[in-house]
């Protein structure tokens, strides 16, 4: 509240001496019409600077300053009090349909705003309250009606035109700070201050005719209202109007300057001064708004490309610094064109880092193999219109690397030829990676069936295939037969040998084995030295045959080791079957005791031949 007071107080004061040097200065009688009455601008500039809240307070105060200032120029309190009530509902109607008409707040430097302005509060508004100003004038001091009622409307839309603007650009926001103003600037300003004075006091404060020879001084006026426009634009344009009115008026008033030389009647000198008055301040206002707008367009592009630039230059970082290989083609004949890549492609590819754009990829070495793998990769993607990934091996001389790469058409480019978006990641240690961890993967699950020594089966391995096939001989009733085999004096070997040749020793019987039987057949480590080899769809007598076989081949292959040391092994092997038809066939168990039972049979035998189990007793099979 007391911020409002404040500001109402300092508009009173401000009314008030404005006021007073209107009616001291710019008054002619009979009319009693001053030629320019600054209160209107100045209350319809602070209306609209404020919000509708604070209004009667602000009229309140500046009524007040109005009557006070007619009361002291001679008024009777009659007249004071209607001069004021003209004077004040002049900027309170204009002000309340300007407001209506702009939904944004003004801005005088906008075309928009100030054709509003003079359209809404200079003429409108100010046409109709110019008829209870011209009433006043006519009832009170017996002037022409139609003649007061001119020159109040002109007096009325003059003050708009010159002090509304000028308060707006000075004292409205953006408010202009001096300090920010370059020292180059106030002097050029100070130049054009002094011109103005100079020159249009030689105009409008003089006896000059405007036929004379000094007319030359009259035009000189536009060429210095251009400078302040286009150089300083709506506070150089209100300052200039503001000197040009107040010297033209000055000069009216004392009856000296061109106005008065050609006629001899007041009202018509007046309403001469202030038409030309509204030209002026029209045409200043109007090149003054026109060149706001285009240097704040102008700032616009410029803040625009600045944007612009910084996001081109962030993405081209952003580019540069990926690690990933990034870039645009474009499709060419039977070759690739490179419009633009960044650093990780140049020197993927060795190039260096200034390699002007474009280039065909042919040009740089790019395999002819690789230009059509991407060319169809690039037609596959402009024919579904969507992106596409692949993995391929880049090969050079020196290595091969695994790109996965995804590219996409850029849109907007099918019209001419098609542009392509690329990017591509080296994953060769990824690939590295993965292959190594399903080797170890494929390892591991090897080594959970098979024995790491041999190859062959693990005994969990061969015991599964054994129930397996129990299972099927029983459903088929076709015999299964076993064949257990131990190396005879194999901890003599270790014991002798070595360790290392036992090994040896184990890979050399598995081998004979795995090379002996049939490809159906199954052959497991079934622990230690003994291995078990499972002979599906075989009777006994079958079985004997084949471990004769396999006894007979490990007996004449004896083992080289790596001394030269020539290591002769032999194998007992005891056979059991389930007989035909199947007899038991679901209990592996039995099967297993059985051709143990021969193994340690043929061992006790004298070792490195075969026994057969059968029933009650043990045989020789062959």
């Amino acid at each position: 509240m007391k911020t409002r007071i404040t500001h109402a107080a300092l508009l009173g004061l401000l009314v008030f001496a404005s006021a007073c040097l209107g009616l001291a200065w710019f008054v002619i009688p009979p009319a009693a019409v001053p030629i320019i009455w600054p209160v209107s601008g100045i209350v319809l500039a602070t209306l609209l600077l404020s919000t509708p809240t604070e209004w009667p307070l602000l009229l309140l105060s500046a009524g007040l300053a109005t009557g006070l200032a007619q009361l002291w120029a001679g008024s009777s309190p009659l007249v004071s009090l209607a001069l004021t009530v003209a004077h004040m509902v002049a900027p309170l109607l204009a002000a309340t349909l300007v407001r209506r008409w702009s939904a944004a707040p003004l801005a005088m430097t906008r075309l928009r705003d100030l054709v509003g302005l003079v359209a809404i509060a200079a003429l409108a508004s100010n046409a109709l309250t110019a008829l209870l100003g011209a009433s006043v004038a006519w009832a009170s001091f017996g002037a022409p009606f139609w003649q007061s009622w001119q020159i109040w409307f002109v007096a009325d839309g003059i003050s708009v035109l010159l002090f509304t603007p000028l308060v707006f650009s000075w004292f409205g926001p953006p408010r202009l700070s001096l300090r920010q103003i370059a020292r180059w600037r106030i002097a050029e300003a100070g130049a054009l201050l002094t011109s103005l004075l100079l020159v249009s006091g030689g105009v409008f404060v003089s006896n000059a005719r405007i036929g004379s020879a000094d007319m030359f001084l009259f035009y000189l006026l536009f060429p210095l209202l251009i400078w302040a426009v286009l150089r300083f634009q709506m506070h150089g344009a209100t300052v200039t109007a503001l000197i040009f009115a107040s010297l033209l008026t000055l000069g009216v008033v004392h009856h000296q300057g061109p106005f008065v030389s050609v006629t001899t009647s007041p009202l018509a000198a007046i309403l001469a001064a202030q038409r030309y008055l509204a030209v002026i301040i029209a045409s200043a206002y109007v090149m003054s708004s026109l060149v706001s707008e285009r240097a704040a367009d102008h700032a616009a592009q410029m803040q625009a490309k600045e944007a612009l630039r910084r996001s081109e230059a962030t993405m081209r970082s952003f580019f540069d610094s990926a690690a990933v290989l990034m870039g645009i083609v474009e499709l060419v004949d039977d070759d690739i064109l490179h419009i633009s890549d960044n650093v990780t492609t140049l020197r993927f590819f060795n190039l260096p880092p200034d390699q002007p754009f474009p280039y065909h990829a042919s040009a740089v070495g790019v395999p002819l193999d690789h230009i059509r793998l991407w060319r169809t990769q690039y037609a596959a993607c402009a024919q579904c219109g969507a992106p596409v990934a692949f993995t391929y091996p880049h090969t050079t001389a020196d290595e091969t690397r695994w790109l996965a790469a995804t590219i996409s058409q850029i849109a907007g480019s099918a019209e001419s030829a098609p542009r392509f978006a690329y990017l591509v990641e080296d994953v060769t240690e990824r690939m590295d990676a993965e292959a190594a961890l399903q080797a170890a993967h494929d390892r591991y699950a090897f080594l959970a069936h098979h024995d790491p020594l041999t190859g062959l089966f693990n005994r969990l391995a061969i015991t599964d295939r054994v129930e397996a096939e129990l299972v099927r001989a029983d459903q088929s009733s076709f015999p299964l037969s076993l064949a257990l085999l131990d190396i005879d004096h194999f901890k003599a070997v270790n014991d002798r040998y070595g360790h290392v040749a036992g090994d040896q020793a184990l890979r050399h019987i598995a081998q004979i084995i795995t090379e002996t039987v049939r490809p159906h057949d199954g052959v497991g480590r079934w622990g230690g030295e003994e291995f078990l080899v499972v002979l599906s769809h075989t009777t006994l007598d079958d079985a004997a045959l084949i471990a004769e076989r396999v006894r007979t081949q490990i007996t004449n292959r004896p083992l080289r080791l790596s001394n030269g040391t020539e290591l002769r092994l032999t194998v007992s092997i005891g056979v059991a079957s389930t007989g035909l038809p199947a007899e038991g066939a679901g209990d592996p168990e039995s099967l297993f005791q059985q051709a143990d039972a021969a193994l340690y049979a043929a061992k006790h035998a004298g070792r490195n031949q075969v026994i057969c189990a059968a029933p009650a007793l043990m045989v020789a099979c062959c």
